[in-house]
C-alpha cells in the first residue's frame, strides 16, 4: 500500500469514526469479488462486437439502398446472434 492509499484510508476511516483496521475489515466483508471472464466468454464478447459492427453496416446500407436490399443480411446476422446466445446460455 502506498502512502497515498494509506492516507486515503485513514481519512475515510476518520470520517466514518472508525480505526483504519476496522474500516478495511468492513470494506472486505462488504465487498464482492467477481471472477474474470473465461477465454471462452471473451471470445463470445468479440463475436458479439463483430456482429454489432455488422448490424451497424447493414443499417447504413439499408438507409442508402433500401430495406428490402438488406433484408437477408439482417436475417443472417440475427440467426448468428441467436445461435451465439444459445451457446452462451448452455
Amino acid at each position: 500500500m502506498t502512502m497515498e492509499e494509506y492516507s486515503a484510508f485513514k481519512f475515510k476511516a476518520h470520517l466514518a469514526n472508525m480505526t483504519v483496521s476496522e474500516y478495511i475489515r468492513r470494506l472486505i466483508r462488504s465487498s464482492k469479488v467477481q471472477q474474470r471472464l473465461s477465454s471462452e466468454h471473451l471470445g463470445y464478447v468479440r463475436q458479439i462486437s463483430g456482429m454489432a459492427n455488422n448490424l451497424n453496416q447493414i443499417a447504413k446500407r439499408a438507409n442508402t439502398t433500401g430495406y428490402s436490399e438488406t433484408h437477408q443480411d439482417c436475417r443472417t446476422t440475427i440467426i448468428q446472434l441467436d445461435n451465439l446466445v444459445k451457446r452462451i446460455t448452455e
